[in-house]
């Protein structure tokens, strides 16, 4: 009987239809909780379409921030050099412009995004996969590897409309992550170490749009109970929390204890 089991299960498995990787796309947002059943049954090559998605998208970035950014660049230089000997600020301005090639800058920006992108993901899976296991899920890798890409597509919705915004408005945002909302109030910001953890934690729809994927991700992949697969989305979070704020908290308290790396006027 066990092995009549066991050969309906494989028939059934294989006679579920494919799904199309336009279908998964609407599926992961509208339809989440079966979407990642059928992921977890069919991870090999699946979570390539997320990949390129987000390649695509990084890409994109790249093209439409850089430029924007050497031209705001390019207009603060024409200020700066008239406080500086004549000679001296020409000089300095046509050695910077023309040292910033735009194809380099882009490139550059292209190649670390997908790098900050591909470590991210692999970090996520990581930890996931880890706490998962320590908890006594019963998960591979790869499975959640898949699950952590797909519902990254939230993430990837919010990096469509911004970089949307700036191609559109020209303008790069001033503010990130929850420093945003206060100076879309004009509300005062904070200054130093506090205005940096603002800027670093990035609390909006979208991501808890993902956590919220994530967390039914790691539950129908892992097995978990939902207390156990909570505990490890809320694990990872506080834990990629703690790791982007550690840079602001390490840089200001060098700055506090050598002010005169803050340079002039600081």
């Amino acid at each position: 009987m066990a092995d009549q089991d066991q050969f309906s299960d494989v028939g059934d498995a294989a006679s579920r239809p494919e799904i199309s990787a336009v279908n998964l796309l609407w599926r992961i947002l509208a339809h989440p909780v079966p979407t990642l059943g059928h992921l977890r049954d069919h991870s090999q090559r699946v979570w390539l379409v997320p990949v390129i998605l987000g390649i695509l998208l990084v890409a994109a970035q790249a093209l439409v921030t850089v430029p924007i950014a050497g031209r705001s660049a390019g207009e603060r230089l024409e200020v700066q050099p008239a406080q500086m000997p004549t000679q001296q600020g020409t000089d300095m301005s046509t050695r910077i412009i023309r040292g910033a090639s735009l194809v380099l800058l882009v490139a550059t920006a292209l190649l670390s995004g997908l790098i900050g992108l591909w470590v991210r993901w692999a970090f996520r899976a990581a930890a996931v996969h880890v706490f998962s296991l320590g908890l006594g899920g019963r998960n591979r890798f790869d499975q959640v590897f898949t699950m952590v890409v797909w519902t990254w597509v939230p993430l990837l919705m919010r990096s469509l409309l911004q970089t949307l915004d700036i191609a559109f408005s020209g303008v790069l945002p001033t503010h990130r992550g929850l420093a945003a909302y206060p100076a879309a109030l004009g509300q005062p910001l904070p200054s130093g170490v506090q205005y940096a953890l603002l800027s670093q934690a990035q609390i909006d729809l979208f991501a808890l749009w993902n956590l919220m994927l994530l967390a039914a991700g790691v539950l129908i992949v892992t097995d978990l109970s939902r207390v156990r697969a909570l505990l490890v989305t809320v694990g990872y979070w506080a834990l990629a929390t703690a790791l982007s704020l550690i840079p602001a908290v390490a840089g200001d308290l060098v700055l506090s204890r050598f002010p005169l790396l803050r340079g002039p006027g600081a």
